[in-house]
């Protein structure tokens, strides 16, 4: 299904989702290994089974075969490998990690340099994606700023204040926002499917596809949400459990889109 699906995700799907990470969350002897405290902590080691980090600091550096969840004010990810990795934080970097998928919900969020077997979906109220972090596969983005330089094979779908995008785009793009901006280096293969008042297509900037105006009533759940949740990360530090549950959130507005 497309990325770009606008089915509404019912109530018993988000409160499965809020049961299942609070058990996560709290349920430590699901996990080999969690992390905890108030002190910068840096996790270096080879994991086999889930596991949980929380702290007021924490920089994460885990050679993982199963998900990783790390939780604090801020959040550094480093050297990393693992399936799932889910992060909420203040702030937070990602840089030269091997994962197969990303949800991370932040004020700041950097994505530095990696690789990512399939999908991002991230919300934060500044979202950088750089030309060293490999996606293989769809980035769902939503936020207050929202800057797009590495390359999406896939769709790629943004709902955020001001929007730029400066890379390939090998399917769709379905961006949403106040301004929307396509650098010199954009290249979108598929649709352009934009809302905005200020629409800025830089020259060398190609659209392969058609490019289409979203109607006003078309408003999917995700960007209306992620827009208000962007605004409200760039203004707050989030606690280890405001961060999991406006991740859930984001994660099930979203995952309907991308199954």
């Amino acid at each position: 299904m497309s990325v770009f699906g606008t089915r509404k995700v019912s109530i018993p799907i988000l409160t499965s989702l809020f049961l299942v990470v609070a058990v996560l969350a709290s349920d430590r002897s699901m996990s080999q290994i969690t992390g905890e405290g108030d002190e910068l902590s840096e996790i270096d080691i080879k994991l086999v089974d889930m596991s949980f980090f929380s702290g007021d600091g924490v920089d994460v550096k885990i050679d993982s075969t199963d998900d990783v969840f790390a939780v604090g004010n801020s959040v550094n990810v480093d050297a990393t490998s693992a399936d799932h990795l889910v992060v909420a934080a203040s702030e937070i970097s990602v840089k030269n990690v091997e994962i197969q998928d990303l949800f991370a919900a932040a004020g700041e969020l950097d994505l530095i340099s990696g690789r990512v077997e399939d999908d991002i979906v991230v919300a934060a109220g500044e979202v950088r994606v750089r030309r060293g972090f490999d996606i293989g596969g769809s980035a769902v983005i939503a936020g207050g700023d929202a800057r797009v330089e590495a390359p999406i094979p896939a769709d790629l779908r943004v709902g955020a204040g001001t929007i730029y995008l400066n890379s390939v785009v090998g399917g769709d793009a379905r961006l949403s926002g106040d301004t929307v901006t396509l650098g010199s280096q954009a290249r979108i293969n598929g649709d352009l499917l934009y809302r905005s008042e200020n629409l800025v297509i830089q020259e060398g900037a190609v659209i392969e596809g058609q490019r289409l105006i979203l109607p006003p009533e078309d408003h999917s759940s995700f960007e209306n949400w992620g827009r208000g949740a962007g605004e409200l990360f760039a203004k707050l530090t989030i606690a280890a459990t405001l961060g999991f549950m406006l991740l859930v959130v984001a994660i099930a507005s979203a995952m309907p889109a991308l199954m």
